[in-house]
């Protein structure tokens, strides 16, 4: 399946491409980020290792960034090279797992489903090793912005599953007894 013209054109523009990333994470999280999700943050129970909250703006906006320059060098390679049908199905990798990622503030914070978070960034982080393996056949340094991205989400991963298990009934209940 093609990618829609307007985000070929979008990947084929650095600024486009590296600020539309930036831009995308730090709306989604200013639009996730309330009162409501702060209370409901601040009463989970976290896992080893979570980090300062301070810290996530900056982690974020550098992830970002290097996915959308990442992006910009699949749609280059898409446009000119003899690897336009791996780069092709690697940017819309990209996208997909984009807009997974994008929607999981939302789920976590807003709908506060642990759980269907956790599917969600399960398929994040799939597809985010899914388009490692691909860049990793690829010319550039695509591979090399990808896999900080592809650690996070691991990371994430675990801290999500973590925040299901120190905050589950069963686990109370256990503990209570």
């Amino acid at each position: 399946m093609p990618l829609p013209r307007v985000l070929l054109d979008i990947a084929r523009n650095p600024w486009l491409s590296v600020g539309g990333a930036v831009v995308l994470g730090a709306a989604v999280a200013k639009v996730s980020n309330n009162q409501r999700a702060h209370e409901y943050y601040a009463s989970l129970a976290k896992p080893t290792g979570n980090p300062p909250t301070w810290a996530l703006g900056p982690i974020w906006g550098t992830l970002y960034g290097m996915l959308g320059y990442a992006a910009h060098i699949l749609a280059r390679l898409a446009d000119t090279s003899s690897f336009q049908e791996i780069a092709g199905r690697a940017l819309r990798l990209h996208y997909v797992q984009l807009a997974l990622n994008l929607v999981y503030m939302p789920i976590f914070f807003q709908i506060q489903s642990r759980g269907f978070a956790l599917v969600d960034i399960l398929a994040v982080t799939g597809l985010t090793w899914k388009l490692v393996n691909e860049a990793r056949t690829l010319p550039g340094p695509t591979f090399v912005l990808l896999i900080p991205y592809a650690f996070w989400m691991l990371y994430s991963t675990y801290l999500n599953v973590g925040l299901i298990y120190l905050n589950s009934k069963v686990r109370r209940h256990s503990w209570s007894s």
